[in-house]
C-alpha cells in the first residue's frame, strides 16, 4: 500500500538538499504505535544477517529550485510526498498522524498537510513495470581468502531480478 501527501506552505520552504533523514525522522515520529517505530528503527524484518526496514519513501516532489553554493533546495507550491509498505499497518498508522494534524514539522518548518491518498499496490501478473521514486542499489557481498568484495548489478543484469 502507499499513501501520497500534498503538503502546502504559502511562501514556500527550504530544506538542505540532503533532507532524507528529517523525512526519515518525520516518519518514525509519526507513528502512533511507538512499537512499531521502534521495531522498524532497531530491528525490522531480518534476512540472515540483512535488515528490512518495511518502508521505503520518495524525495519530496514538486517546482523547486535548487542553491548549490548553500546546499539547499527550496519548494515552491505543494510538494507531494509518496511513502509505501507492504505492511498496510505502517502506511495506516501514518495516515493518522498526517489526517489527525493540520500541518506537519519538517525541520521547524509547518507544513500544512492539504490531502492525504491511498493506493492499494497488490500486484495482480507475473509482471509488472516499476517507476522508481528514489534510486535502487542492487548488489551482493561475496568473501574470498578473509576480504570481501562487493558486486553491483545493472538492471539488465540477470543477478538483478534474483
Amino acid at each position: 500500500m502507499q499513501l501520497l501527501c500534498i503538503l502546502h506552505r504559502q511562501r514556500g520552504f527550504t530544506l538542505p538538499l540532503s533532507y532524507h533523514e528529517i523525512i526519515q525522522q518525520f516518519f518514525y515520529q509519526s507513528l502512533y504505535q511507538t512499537e512499531i517505530a521502534s521495531f522498524l528503527r532497531q530491528e525490522g524484518l531480518r534476512d540472515g544477517n540483512r535488515k528490512m526496514k518495511l518502508f521505503a519513501f520518495s524525495r519530496l516532489i514538486g517546482n523547486y529550485t535548487l542553491n548549490y553554493e548553500h546546499r539547499t533546495i527550496t519548494f515552491h507550491g505543494d510538494a507531494v510526498l509518496v511513502f509505501a509498505s507492504p505492511v498496510d499497518l505502517i502506511i495506516w498508522e501514518l495516515a493518522r498522524t498526517l489526517l489527525n494534524n493540520s500541518t506537519i514539522s519538517l525541520a521547524d518548518i509547518d507544513l500544512q498537510v492539504k490531502d492525504v491518498f491511498f493506493e492499494d499496490i497488490h500486484p495482480s501478473k507475473d509482471q509488472m513495470e516499476v517507476q522508481m521514486l528514489s534510486p535502487i542499489t542492487v548488489y551482493q557481498t561475496h568473501t574470498s581468502d578473509g576480504r570481501k568484495r562487493t558486486v553491483y548489478f545493472d538492471p539488465f543484469d540477470s543477478n538483478f531480478q534474483q
